[in-house]
């Protein structure tokens, strides 16, 4: 339950190392299932721990972890826009050396959701560059989200990875707006996506952005200074004059 609400947080937190994640505390959540093999929180008739990758279609990936776990990724690293970002060679050994490459079993969401009586409403997804597969791999259950917490990158960090145009879009598809900054860096920003239009869960909304308050700012103004700045930037990456 959200300050006083009646409406009940059921969430779904994708690369929840170490619990779950800000701004939620487990008092705030009814339903939760966490998605990462070094969940430390105990499965209960409410808590469901799933160490399976998740992803937009059923199939075994390799995946890639590097000497920081936290860059870990079903995507191997663009150096060649890393180094375009001023990442030194130094920095780009300590974070993406190669520990090892191991076979994992992914599953899409709309192949696990039906297994659980609970309706889920809000989605968090921390994945290093598949955060749109996963989005996708919701199927009709992204239909039922009111909030979405999503990573989006600016800059390709890893090969062949979506970046924040592709997930607005997505999302967009979805009557899913972005409505909040959680957490900006020099290449990837999380934003708060919400449902556009739905009067019934007004209160809902209202409380989620109260939740978000300490780590919100300016969506307008910072982020689309930022989104601006990327376009530039890749545009110059490819050779293409801007208009």
């Amino acid at each position: 339950m959200v300050d006083g609400s009646n409406t009940m947080i059921n969430l779904i937190d994708i690369g929840a190392r170490g619990g779950i994640s800000s701004p939620w505390k487990r008092e705030d959540i009814d339903h939760l299932i966490l998605c990462d093999a070094d969940a430390e929180m105990n499965e209960d008739g409410k808590c469901r721990v799933l160490d399976e990758c998740v992803y937009s279609d059923n199939e075994e990936r390799l995946f890639y972890v590097y000497q920081k776990e936290s860059t870990s990724s079903l995507f191997k690293p663009d150096l060649v826009a890393l180094k375009k970002l001023g990442k030194s060679k130094k920095n780009l050994k300590l974070k993406y050396t190669l520990i090892k490459a191991k076979n994992v079993k992914c599953r899409r969401l709309d192949s696990l959701l039906p297994d659980y009586e609970e309706s889920y409403n809000f989605i968090k997804s921390d994945a290093q560059g598949a955060d749109l597969a996963i989005l996708q791999g919701m199927g009709r259950y992204i239909d039922n989200m009111i909030g979405v917490h999503c990573e989006c990158f600016l800059f390709p960090e890893y090969k062949g990875i979506p970046l924040f145009d592709d997930i607005l879009f997505y999302l967009g598809e979805h009557g899913l707006k972005p409505s909040r900054i959680i957490k900006k860096k020099k290449n990837w920003v999380d934003i708060l996506f919400v449902r556009d239009g739905v009067s019934e869960d007004r209160k809902f909304i209202d409380d989620i952005y109260i939740k978000y308050q300490p780590y919100t700012e300016s969506l307008e103004v910072e982020l689309f200074k930022k989104i601006k700045k990327y376009r530039r930037k890749v545009k110059k990456w490819h050779g293409i004059k801007e208009i």
